[in-house]
């Protein structure tokens, strides 16, 4: 049961080096596996067969959702290495339902804190997205904006711009991460750290 502990206290820790400095240096994974490993071979070696078997799905998902670049390598490892220490949360590979619950509570949390903020914006008299032509006339994709973006505040820290220009220099909201943030970005959307949200997916399995 320790193994569980262990991880978690790895979990947290990284997360902290997420949000203080948005970078996890790849040795911390590397003592991370190696305990892992030693562990397995130590204490569980009976069952590293069929381990192994439901580590490869957990992979195979997981990769797939990396590719598409629903998280990064420092989740990517994270949840790996979680997937061979921990192999199955009930009759399910353990990589399914950590990476579906982290992309859950960190979709709802980005979520409720921009409806936070524009909600926030209406009461104060402030108008959305009213210098987007393109969303004039459709209410449907106005309110799909209001749940995904918001305007910069002068304290922001974890936002990337959700802006972008067409061949014509008429700006556009889009959710990319190649879009560039400038001093004069107005339009956001948030990207938490999100190891913090593996590591809350972590203690809710």
């Amino acid at each position: 049961m320790y193994i569980e502990f262990a991880l978690f206290a790895a979990f947290v820790f990284f997360a902290i080096l997420d949000v203080k400095k948005r970078q996890i240096k790849a040795y911390w994974f590397v003592a991370l596996a190696i305990f892992v490993i030693i562990h397995k071979i130590a204490f569980d070696s009976d069952n590293i067969l069929s381990d192994l078997l439901l580590f490869a799905t957990s992979a195979v998902f997981v990769g797939v959702a990396f590719l598409c670049k629903l998280f990064g390598k420092a989740d990517l490892l994270g949840i790996l290495i979680l997937s061979f220490a921990i192999p199955h949360i009930g009759p399910i590979p353990a990589g399914i339902p950590l990476l579906l619950t982290t992309l859950f509570v960190q979709n709802w949390v980005i979520i409720i804190s921009n409806m936070a903020y524009n909600f926030s914006d209406l009461a104060q008299g402030n108008t959305l997205f009213s210098d987007m032509p393109y969303l004039k006339n459709h209410r449907l994709r106005k309110a799909w904006w209001f749940f995904l973006a918001r305007c910069k505040r002068p304290r922001d820290r974890f936002i990337l711009s959700a802006e972008r220009f067409d061949e014509m220099g008429v700006m556009q909201l889009s959710i990319k991460r190649e879009n560039k943030l400038t001093p004069d970005t107005k339009y956001v959307f948030s990207a938490h750290p999100q190891f913090v949200y593996s590591t809350m997916a972590f203690a809710f399995l």
